[in-house]
C-alpha cells in the first residue's frame, strides 16, 4: 500500500528522508571494514559508533549522564550505612 501524498508532517518527513538518501556522511566501504574488524576482534565492543556524528552524539549523552549523576551524588550516597 502506497503512502498518500499531500502535506503535513508525513509528507515533510518523507521529503526530508528522500533529500538525505545517498547523502549521508561517511564512507560505506570504511564502515564495512570497521564492522569486519569488530567481528574479528578477540574482545569486540558491544557498542560501535561509526563516524564523527555518531561518536559526538554518544559523547553528548555520556556528558549529560555524568552531569545528572554528579547533581544527585549527595542524595545517592546518603543511603549508605
Amino acid at each position: 500500500m502506497a503512502m498518500p501524498t499531500g502535506s503535513g508532517p508525513p509528507a515533510i518527513f518523507r521529503a526530508a528522508r528522500q533529500a538525505k538518501s545517498g547523502n549521508q556522511p561517511g564512507d560505506p566501504a570504511k564502515a564495512a571494514q570497521a564492522l569486519l574488524a569488530l567481528v574479528e576482534a578477540e574482545n569486540p565492543s558491544v557498542r560501535l559508533f561509526l563516524g564523527d556524528d555518531a561518536l559526538g552524539l554518544a559523547d553528548q549523552k555520556l556528558d549529560g549522564m555524568r552531569a545528572e549523576i554528579a547533581a544527585w551524588d549527595a542524595l545517592s550516597r546518603s543511603t549508605n550505612f
